[in-house]
């Protein structure tokens, strides 16, 4: 079966004509649909970004304040800054990765206007 046959089949949008399904040994007719629902889930191997600012994108799925989401995001940058020191710098951080090393051209968060 391929992915999406399986991930249907885990979701119990269709049963099979013959055999069970098993998640951990369990027939998947015997649990909750709910617990199944919240449990399996497909994750694409594409990351999606919508149309429109870095800021829609981090605000799409709740209602946030516009202050508030860059706080969050400066808070999160300053997080991580520490415990890169705490490491010792030994390891490297997931945005230097990305980026090739080049360090963040936009590295203005040192101004404390919040």
């Amino acid at each position: 079966a391929g992915k999406s046959t399986v991930f249907h089949l885990l979701q119990r949008f269709y049963d099979p004509d013959d055999g069970r399904v098993l998640l951990d040994g369990v027939d998947v007719r015997t649990l909750n649909h709910g617990w199944l629902h919240k449990v399996v889930a497909l994750v694409g191997q594409e990351p999606v970004l919508f149309a429109g600012s870095v800021l829609d994108n981090i605000t799409y799925s709740r209602r946030a304040g516009e202050w508030n989401t860059l706080h969050d995001a400066k808070r999160e940058k300053e997080k991580r800054r520490r415990r890169a020191r705490r490491r010792g710098y030994a390891e490297v951080d997931d945005e230097e990765r990305n980026n090739g090393g080049r360090g963040d051209s936009n590295d203005d968060d040192d101004d404390d206007d919040d």
